[in-house]
């Protein structure tokens, strides 16, 4: 499926690292104590990608200003996981 490897390598990114920031806010003190699960399944046309922290709670989409360098992540997820 090399047509949407790009669009799931990104996604798959922004996921994990988001997973990260919440695990370690959530679980513990110390990033090497976090808890971070990714799987992936594939059929002949679409991809699920899983990202488990150990959260409760689902991730919020948050409005960015134009200069701020965070909180587009899930917007950009949400977007090319449309495709």
């Amino acid at each position: 499926m090399p047509a949407l490897a790009e669009n799931v390598e990104l996604i798959v990114s922004e996921l994990v690292a988001n997973s990260i920031r919440a695990a370690r806010c959530s679980q513990c003190a110390d990033l090497t104590d976090a808890v971070v699960r990714l799987r992936l399944y594939s059929e002949l046309h679409c991809v699920l990608i899983r990202v488990w922290d150990g959260d409760g709670q689902m991730p919020v989409r948050q409005g960015a200003g134009p200069d701020e360098e965070s909180g587009r992540s899930l917007m950009l997820v949400e977007r090319l996981s449309m495709r």
